[in-house]
């Protein structure tokens, strides 16, 4: 299965980066709050079993996000959220930053 990232390139599906991404949001809540292991391999697997040609990765961040709360980690679904939601404010502050430095080299080389 290939993932077609947000700058439209294709990468080979790798079930580990899901399986990290909901590690790190689990182990920022309480303990008692947090997914068991297995639960969280079932909701790697899950993505993966979709055996789709291809996927955005806004498709599998979505189809993650999913599993999560139908585990009842609703803690845990909360900050992958938020760290989905950081990571795309701070891709838009770069493309800003881009375009704006963009602009500045035309008027430079005038």
């Amino acid at each position: 299965m290939k993932v077609i990232k947000r700058d439209g390139s294709t990468v080979d599906f790798d079930r580990s980066k899901i399986v990290v991404a909901i590690q790190k949001a689990n182990n920022a809540v309480d303990e008692s709050e947090r997914i068991a292991e297995d639960r969280i391999e079932n909701i790697a697997h899950y993505v993966e079993s979709r055996n789709r040609m291809r996927l955005l990765v806004e498709d599998i961040q979505d189809m993650v996000e999913t599993g999560i709360m139908e585990m009842r980690g609703y803690e845990v679904a909360q900050k992958y959220v938020r760290y989905r939601y950081k990571r795309e404010l701070t891709r838009k502050s770069n493309t800003t930053d881009d375009s704006i430095l963009a602009l500045l080299d035309q008027i430079n080389e005038n």
